[in-house]
């Protein structure tokens, strides 16, 4: 054998009793996590890539949450619409309580329904429920007698769990349809105000934005179906609105502290300010004594903007449809001052004609 290939043989030896390094977790985490003995580039590139791989994790742990979240809402109210069923068209609509002559207690008798009080016993706080055709809008309305009652309902559910999407509630300020011994004791507020959340999914009051958005919605769409615990209501929406709720722009419609009229000439300024207001145009009348109904909820057009719906109670043995089937679009709304800051136009007063005798010449 030559002394080169003696050579080679013993090199094949020393290389077979090398001894590998045993591989541990901290040689990972010196991969990943920036080391002392780092050059500033590769200690850089770690740091970008920690960053990236916390974001990323973020965003899949709040998807995964927004979505668990929303299946669970819909599934919880799903229940609830399935246990309560569809409001019966056939009930005859409540036109109005006017009090018996020399009767100055409103007491008029009121029957409970029988959904009403499978409702009543889930939640003392049950006032009534909702329904707008083709919507997700299928909801128990609650009411919180107390100072937070406006603010209570918005993170949490009909069975008071803390839930994001919360819960559609009549101001607490509102008398509906309350009753004593089965008699009426208060008369019903003017001005019936209902709160809920826009959500993205279109959930709670978040498909209230269909009125707004697309043109012919309304007209298909003209019928709000309310039950109290006792009675069952149907209002027709007259009015669809984007106002300002931040009071110091100075310019705010005050519609959610307009829950009575002292006169008929405060009923028309309210009701003449919706229409100012309006993005339709209809022939549906309104008249001092209507019970109103107003529905609000968020909007994205502008910080604190709402999108308020404005309805008045059918009247007895009146067409559901009349004066909603020749809607136009509004091309002379008043919007809120902040809105004419980033968009073009400016608002006519002249071309808008006072509704109710008061104001006519």
């Amino acid at each position: 054998m030559s002394n080169s290939s003696a050579l080679a043989l013993g090199s094949i030896g020393k290389k077979k009793n090398i001894k590998r390094r045993k591989f541990t977790y901290s040689d990972v985490l010196i991969d990943i996590f920036p080391y002392k003995k780092d050059k500033p580039g590769e200690a850089i590139r770690k740091c970008v890539f920690l960053v990236a791989i916390t974001a990323f994790s973020l965003t899949l742990f709040y998807i995964n949450e927004y979505f668990v979240d929303n299946k669970e809402n819909k599934n919880f109210y799903g229940d609830i619409a399935s246990g309560y069923g569809t409001i019966d068209d056939n009930r005859p609509n409540i036109p109005d309580y006017k009090p018996k002559e020399g009767d100055p207690n409103w007491k008029t008798p009121l029957l409970s329904l029988e959904n009403g009080k499978f409702m009543y016993e889930k939640n003392n706080d049950y006032v009534g429920y909702i329904q707008i055709a083709d919507t997700i809008i299928n909801y128990p309305i609650v009411q919180r007698k107390t100072n937070d009652g406006n603010s209570y309902y918005l993170t949490h559910a009909f069975d008071g769990s803390s839930r994001k999407e919360g819960c559609v509630f009549l101001d607490y300020r509102e008398s509906f349809d309350v009753e004593s011994n089965n008699f009426r004791v208060e008369k019903n507020s003017d001005n019936l105000i209902l709160y809920g959340h826009n959500m993205a999914n279109n959930q709670m009051f978040g498909s209230l934005k269909n009125y707004k958005d697309n043109y012919n919605w309304y007209s298909e769409h003209p019928i709000i179906k309310i039950d109290s615990r006792y009675n069952h209501y149907k209002f027709k929406i007259f009015a669809v609105c984007i106002v300002d709720a931040d009071q110091e722009r100075g310019d705010v419609f005050n519609y959610n502290n307009t829950l009575n009229f002292s006169s008929s000439r405060k009923f028309y300024e309210y009701v003449n300010g919706c229409k100012r207001r309006s993005y339709v145009i209809n022939d549906v009348d309104v008249k001092y004594g209507d019970q109103l109904l107003t529905l609000s909820t968020c909007n994205s057009m502008f910080n604190e903007a709402r999108l308020i719906i404005v309805a008045r109670l059918l009247r007895d043995g009146e067409d559901e449809l009349s004066g909603t089937q020749n809607s136009t679009r509004n091309k002379n709304i008043m919007m809120p001052n902040i809105w004419y800051k980033y968009n073009a136009g400016k608002y006519n007063p002249a071309d808008f004609v006072p509704y109710g005798d008061e104001f006519s010449d």
